[in-house]
């Protein structure tokens, strides 16, 4: 089972996937950074994402808060970082960059991230199943409301 937590804007959810006992502990991470796919929460992680705590203040720091809770409730199950971010890391450039000079947006780190990737992600593979399609062969919009 991997119990899976979704620090919201204004709660903490937790929802299990699976039965038994977990396994993992997934948290959703709003912004990750240059983190483009899951990672174990390490001491790392932890400071990238708290350095985003500034771009996302309703929902990185209760991921750090919520691991530190979980870590001494139980301390040998493994902790996973998902990023919503993750799901627009690969935007082409023309995609990716503000109308700003390249080389400010580079040196400064400034790039389009995207929001609510997990949601986005969700909703192309369900469309996929439903065309009976691959996903790489769906051309679509996606859209998250709420």
């Amino acid at each position: 089972m991997i119990k899976v937590i979704n620090p919201g804007s204004y709660e903490v959810k937790e929802t299990d996937v699976g039965e038994g006992n977990p396994e993992a502990i997934a948290f959703r991470v709003v912004h990750g950074g240059r983190f483009t796919e899951p990672a174990l929460l390490s001491d790392e992680v932890k400071t990238e994402i708290k350095k985003f705590s500034s771009v996302a203040p309703l929902h990185n720091p209760l991921v750090l808060k919520a691991s530190a809770d979980w870590l001494m409730k139980q301390p040998k199950i493994p902790q996973v970082a998902v990023f919503d971010t993750e799901f627009f890391s690969d935007l082409p450039d023309e995609t990716k960059f503000y109308p700003l000079p390249i080389k400010l947006q580079r040196d400064l780190g400034i790039r389009r991230y995207g929001f609510h990737g997990i949601s986005h992600e969700a909703a192309v593979r369900q469309a996929a199943v439903n065309l009976g399609k691959p996903t790489e062969e769906c051309n679509l919009i996606t859209l998250h409301l709420g």
